[in-house]
């Protein structure tokens, strides 16, 4: 990961040169013993000199203490307590007695001879700054004594902790509490300044304290690796001081954070010497961005042949006064723009985005350029090709590509157009010796950067002084410089507050701002607001007429609206409640921000929703804003139906803490998005922008805004198909299904029995028991509430109860909707013509919305009489109809299927109407729907033609209608199968369209059927078996489909075994086997890509029995194949796959070199090379639990150790940054093992641990799946273990266990027994009942191995020893 050193260290120079012989402010170094260790060629760490010291004084030194804590209180307790002053210098003395200044300490000499340093203060015994100074005049100060040595010292050298000539040495706690009054006063003096903390861990209190916390100028803080920032024991104190300095983001690591390459970095650039003198140069020599560009010395080079050349370029024209800046000369403006680089006035750390020299180069020059077109007559992209003619003849310059310049123009272009650019590649050597990526997301930050600089300037006073410029720009422009009151920088954004401006100047000054760049505007009250390029202009207007609403009052307003509105369309009269209420206000309850919520046509989401929102309107913790997607606007887009405001991410944040502080919960509830007007595209885009959203309300963590998202299921599963955004586990509730499945969405269940019974007996007057006979009867359809009120109306007009049909109800359903409108038959048919036209209309144009003119040109009938049709319809809730605009459209979807459904039936070529639909239109989902319907009215009316219609269908050859007819096929085939019904369709196809289509037709159902698994969307096995005679049947005994399409059909079949195994007996797995076995044999002879397919499922399934070196062997060959052809994601997957087996082989060496095969040959996305990472350190963690269980490790394991934290260190801020929940239980998981490990490298990370699993806790509601519960119960007996509260981990493996046996997951019930034996043994060997209760865990463990045959397996060795050890215990009765 970038930690953006090259950016840090250019700001250090810089501040160096600024404050160069500066004896007020100048800068101070604070050493700390990490320094000195390259100095000596023993250990004279502080861990080595007290271990050495305890080793000596101990008589046995078998009693060392394992840990640094119990290690340090040794060493005070036996050593350093109880000596004298020269007594303890004697103690420490032979350890710094050999001692020779390294590179380090040889530049900070350069550094102070030369001005740069003008304080020092050290916690080290040690003489080696003593040494540096030798001929340096100082003033040095040891605790309470002051001496200076040499003539007029300017140098101040403080040693804090003591010395070994002077004495005053601080070791103990006590010693390091409290520094002396007069000595932290000089600290905290020397501190004021810009300090550059380096080799120094901040753990000593008296040392914290005196640091001075002024942020008049930044610090910076340099070690080897950043601080761990949740090791808040260990590290708290130094972000609290770098915050307080605002300085965090000058944290220096890596290879810069050793002190033996800083220091010399820092001498070679500072004594660097340009050798282009012109003005231009001189300008840039004090900016920041010419120190980080001149790290590089090819760079720099660039630079300066790049100045000189435009400056040979400008030397022909004349500077002209001119808007916007009215500059007298570039060069004053160019300094202008130079100083506004710097944190101070652009957002915080923005300008540390300028990530190395290529990216300073680019903004550089880019802003020079731009102050030279700000007087000279040159147009910047003609400049900039001028520039690049003379730079390519240039002699011996280095070579720069097109996409160098390329770029530099675009930072002068009004549109960006990003998405024609996705990443610039500069390269400064014909051979690429050199080259930068520069990605689209880094290029957009150096885009807005300039922008802002640019704005900024604005404000800066670089208007001359001359009373002849009488243009409103320059009035504004004097405005802007004279009104400026303050610049004040945030996270994300810079405020300029202006003083109060008159309603004159607020009109020039709008004027002005909009003219030039359009920005985002807002009145508040009097309060004027502009927000261009991540800077918001403020102002208040003296202005004494009316007030505006504020923001919080705006909203209360629109919820107010909003609500009367979408409550115009809701009966909540017969509302039925149910289960899903409550689950509803669990998420409310929940941290998720968003909810999903599917279902059928028809099932009631929009009626519950009513309910909810009713609900929490009579309660003060909700502000509600519910909005229908029949009521957005074809220029509305996603989030903005409901406000403006939330497309801007600042005011969102102050939207979220105007509830946050009232301890409200503001909610969107969108419904219905599939009836948004537009096409599907349309559609797609506003879904994807919804996702967007709700994923920054929960990357942001805005806990005080929800959003409800409502579509139908057929919709949902649409879009999923055309790849659209797929809702995340923990960004949106996620609730347990009853077949124990998790999905980040809820189906609306169908309604029950009794939920069908009530809603009826509200419909009709019939009695329960003759209605509980009739919902047996039609059960199948009574399913949604639209549905049952139908049903009770159809009920209520039956005579005669006998009609029990579907296809009877469904022909009924349409009558009885015209008889209650009107009994004669006459308007019944008038009315029906007019919703046959409506429907015409509609399909005759993809997401045309349909008006009335429409009509009266289709039926050519007079408006006046189609309105009073109109009206009829409209009134019996069939239509909704807008007077004003013309707008027609049916009011519930379920309308439309029903009379779409019937207008299939009456036309005489349906197939014709639907194979011309599916043509123009992408996903016609009602259509689908009433193709559905059509079909199960002609099997049962017309069953004896039924299949000669399907041929019909079928013989149009139209991809998507043949895909939605195989769909309805299927569901009917579920629904009622019919027998032999695919032998007596294909034979007709052989015969009426011909064998070559047989095949054809077979491979697209076996398709249909696969995504059908993929989707895991239910349906019987018997619709498989039923398929069979048509996979095997032949033709003049040859087959007539192929052995690959045979295999393919094994395959499938096997994956629904697999899918679907917890329907099944035990032996389902074999099963599935022998159908893999089946299709692999079909394939010997072919080189299809199923090949893979099969082998990968195939070695799965081998996993569960437990054949694990079986599995290996045919993942080797799947990996080996797919490296040939190289799908790097897919091959990536795999070789996870294979590595996790190895891993529970204990083959870490062959995991770690599948991983490192990846790696070298593969180019994965993103979020490959983070689980990659992940099983990479997981591997390496494995290895040194390996060499602790056998007592073999060391310290030349911490390598290793560092290496393992660095991998989960970087997937944890992908994890974060991605927000992606289930990696981050993960990596939560594995970081809190690793503290386990540095106990063994004495280092105490307990608090670490403590808040890994406090944040796992927190990760693990957003996704409590039973897996994850069971991996944080084992991981807080980790912690509670590292705690010592032995008692309390016994009880978290406990719970653990229990998980683990409730959902049948024995390799992790398995772990927990493991461990729970473990702690029995070390810590509670004497407790009888203890050691019974691991006796039984441990049972458990070896009988769950030894079923899978792994006697070999480290796990079943470790197990049997504990159970050994437990054995032995229990015999005696008593402890070993």
């Amino acid at each position: 990961m970038n930690d953006y050193s090259d950016i840090k260290i250019g700001k250090m120079i810089h501040q160096m040169k600024i404050h160069q012989s500066d004896e007020n402010d100048g800068i101070t170094l604070f050493l700390g013993a990490g320094c000195s260790l390259a100095s000596s060629p023993h250990d004279i760490s502080t861990y080595g000199i007290v271990k050495n010291i305890v080793e000596t004084q101990l008589e046995d030194i078998s009693g060392m203490p394992d840990t640094w804590n119990e290690l340090y209180k040794t060493f005070i307790n036996i050593a350093w307590n109880g000596l004298g002053k020269k007594d303890k210098i004697n103690l420490l003395k032979p350890y710094f007695n050999d001692l020779k200044p390294s590179e380090g300490y040889l530049a900070i000499k350069y550094l102070i001879e030369h001005g740069y340093v003008q304080n020092i203060i050290t916690t080290n015994f040690d003489p080696l700054i003593d040494k540096i100074l030798e001929n340096i005049p100082h003033r040095k100060i040891v605790g309470e004594l002051t001496s200076e040595l040499g003539d007029n010292p300017k140098i101040t050298f403080i040693k804090a902790h003591g010395d070994l000539k002077y004495g005053n040495l601080r070791f103990s706690p006590f010693e390091l509490q409290k520094l002396p009054a007069e000595l932290e006063n000089k600290i905290r003096q020397l501190t004021k300044g810009i300090v550059i903390v380096v080799g120094y861990r901040g753990q000593d209190i008296g040392i914290m304290n005196s640091l001075n916390t002024s942020d008049d100028h930044c610090a910076f803080w340099v070690s080897p690796t950043k601080p761990e920032i949740y090791d808040g024991y260990t590290n708290d104190p130094i972000y609290d001081w770098m915050k307080k300095r605002n300085s965090e983001g000058n944290f220096i690591y890596g290879e810069y954070g050793d002190f033996n390459i800083l220091f010399p970095t820092l001498v070679r650039k500072l004594s660097a010497l340009p050798n282009e003198t012109f003005k231009t140069v001189e300008i840039w020599k004090n900016s920041f961005l010419f120190d980080t560009i001149s790290l590089s010395k090819r760079i720099s080079l660039v630079f300066s042949i790049l100045l000189k050349i435009e400056h040979e370029l400008l030397d022909i024209y004349e500077w002209k006064i001119q808007a916007p800046y009215f500059s007298e000369a570039s060069s004053s403006l160019l300094s202008i723009l130079i100083n506004i680089c710097q944190d101070k006035i652009l957002p915080q750390n923005s300008i540390s985005k300028i990530a190395n020299g290529v990216e300073a180069l680019i903004l550089a020059f880019a802003l020079d350029i731009y102050a030279q077109t700000q007087g000279y007559p040159i147009v910047p992209i003609k400049f900039i090709d001028n520039i690049k003619a003379r730079y390519e003849i240039y002699p011996d310059a280095p070579r720069l590509n097109d996409d160098f310049w390329d770029l530099l123009k675009r930072l002068f272009l009004i549109e960006k157009n990003a998405q024609n650019y996705y990443e610039i590649i500069v390269t400064f050597d014909i051979n690429k010796d050199f080259s930068y990526v520069l990605k689209k997301g880094e290029f957009s930050e150096i885009q807005s950067l300039f922008s802002m600089i640019k704005i900024i300037a604005l404000f800066e006073k670089t208007a001359f002084s001359h009373n002849k410029l009488p243009s409103y720009e320059y009035r504004a422009k004097i405005l802007l410089e004279n009104n400026c009151k303050k610049i004040e920088p945030s996270a994300r954004a810079t405020t300029i507050t202006l003083e109060d401006l008159t309603q004159e100047d607020d009109r020039i000054l709008r004027k002005y701002l909009l003219d030039m760049y359009a920005p985002f505007h807002s009145t508040l009250g009097t309060r004027q607001t502009y927000f261009i390029e991540s800077i918001y202009i403020v102002y208040d207007v003296d202005n004494k007429s009316g007030q505006e609403l504020g923001l919080y009052d705006e909203l209360l307003q629109k919820s107010k609206e909003f609500c009367c509105n979408f409550f115009e369309k809701i009966n909540l009269e017969n509302f039925i409640i149910t289960d899903v209420v409550n689950v509803l206000h669990d998420f409310l309850d929940s941290i998720n921000s968003g909810f999903m919520l599917l279902g059928a046509s028809g099932s009631g989401k929009t009626t519950l929703l009513g309910y909810l929102i009713k609900n929490l309107q009579n309660t003060s913790n909700f502000v509600i804003l519910p909005f229908s997607g029949r009521e957005q606007r074809l220029l509305q887009r996603g989030i903005n139906v409901f406000s403006n405001w939330f497309s801007d991410f600042e005011k969102l944040e102050v939207i979220n803490k105007l509830f946050l502080c009232r301890e409200q919960t503001l909610v969107l509830v969108y419904d219905a998005l599939n009836e948004m007007p537009g096409n599907f595209n349309f559609l797609q885009d506003n879904y994807n922008g919804l996702i967007k959203f709700t994923e920054m309300l929960s990357q942001k963590e805005y806990r005080n805004i929800k959003i409800i998202l409502s579509l139908r299921t057929d919709s949902y599963l649409q879009l999923r198909q055309n790849e659209a955004l797929e809702p995340r586990p923990g960004v949106f509730y996620t609730p347990l299904a009853e077949n124990r499945t998790i999905f980040p969405l809820y189906q609306l269940p169908v309604f029950s029995e009794s939920q069908t019974l009530e809603l009826l007996q509200k419909e009709t007057s019939l009695n329960r028991q003759i209605l509980k006979k009739l919902y047996h009867e039609f059960s199948s359809i009574l399913q949604t509430p639209f549905y049952i009120q139908l049903f009770g109306q159809i009920l209520c007009s039956f005579s005669d109860l006998g009609e029990k049909e579907f296809a009877i109800f469904s022909l009924k359903w349409y009558d009885t909707i015209f008889n209650n409108i009107a009994k004669d038959e006459v308007i019944q048919n008038e009315l029906s013509n007019v919703t046959e036209a409506i429907i015409l209309v509609k399909y005759q144009y993809e997401g045309r919305k349909v008006f009335i003119n429409d009509i009266v040109r289709k039926m050519h009938i007079a408006k006046e009489k189609l309105e009073k049709d109109i009206l009829k319809l409209q009134s019996s809730g069939i239509l909704a109809y807008e007077k004003t605009t013309g707008q027609i459209n049916f009011s519930h979807e379920s309308y439309e299927q029903i009379f779409l459904t019937k207008y299939l039936t009456q036309i005489d070529n349906p197939e014709n109407f639907c194979a011309s639909i599916y043509e123009k239109q992408k996903s016609p989902t009602i259509l689908t729907l009433s193709l559905l319907d059509y079909l199960r009215i002609q099997k049962y009316f017309n069953s004896e033609n039924y299949l000669n219609i399907l041929l019909r269908f079928l013989t149009r050859d139209n991809y998507s209608l043949t895909k939605v007819l195989i769909e309805s096929i299927l569901k009917m085939q579920e629904e009622q199968p019919v027998e032999d019904f695919w032998i007596a369709l294909f034979n007709k196809i052989d015969y009426r369209i011909g064998l070559d289509y047989h095949s054809k037709f077979l491979i697209a159902i076996l398709q249909e059927i696969n995504n059908l698994l993929d989707e895991k969307q239910q349906f019987s096995i018997k619709i498989l078996d039923s398929l069979n005679p048509i996979i095997y049947t032949t033709y003049n005994i040859n087959p007539i489909i192929d052995s690959d399409d045979q295999a393919y059909y094994e395959f499938i079949y096997a994956k629904y075994l697999y899918v679907f195994a917890y329907k099944f007996e035990n032996d389902v797995f074999y099963q599935a086997k022998v159908h893999c076995a089946k299709a692999s044999n079909l394939l010997i002879a072919s080189k299809n890509s199923l090949h893979d397919d099969i082998d990968i499922l195939y070695a799965i399934l081998l996993r569960y029995e437990g054949k694990l070196n079986d599995s290996v062997e045919l993942l080797k060959k799947v990996l080996d194949n797919q490296l040939k052809h190289l799908v790097p994601d897919k091959t990536c997957q795999t070789a996870l796959e294979l590595g996790a087996i190895y891993r529970e082989l204990t083959r870490f060496d062959d995991a770690m070199t599948v991983y490192e095969k990846i790696e070298n040959t593969c180019s994965l996305s993103a979020y490959w090379n983070a689980r990659l990472k992940l099983n990479t350190g997981i591997i390496l963690k494995n290895r040194l639990q390996l060499r602790i269980s056998e007592g073999n490790v060391s310290f030349s394991d911490y390598e290793n150790y560092k290496k393992t934290e660095e991998f989960f260190k970087f997937v944890y801020h992908y994890a974060k940054t991605c927000d992606d929940v289930l990696l981050q239980l993960e990596i939560q998981a594995e970081l809190i093992e690793l503290c386990a490990i540095a106990q063994y490298f004495q280092i105490n990370s307990v608090s670490s641990a403590r808040n890994y699993i406090t944040e796992m806790e927190k990760t693990l509601k957003k996704y409590p799946v039973p897996l994850r519960r069971i991996q944080y119960y084992r991981m807080l007996a980790r912690v509670q273990i590292l705690e010592k509260n032995y008692e309390k981990a016994l009880n978290s493996l406990r719970e653990g266990y229990q998980l683990s046996i409730k959902y049948n997951i024995p390799y992790r019930a398995c772990d927990c027994c493991r461990k729970f034996a473990q702690i029995i043994l070390e810590h509670n060997r004497s407790d009888i009942s203890l050691l019974r209760e691991a006796q039984r865990y441990i049972a458990y463990a070896i009988s769950y191995y030894e079923s899978l045959n792994a006697t070999d397996r480290l796990y079943f060795l470790e197990a049997q020893k504990l159970q050994k050890n437990i054995d032995e215990l229990l015999n005696c009765q008593g402890p070993v």
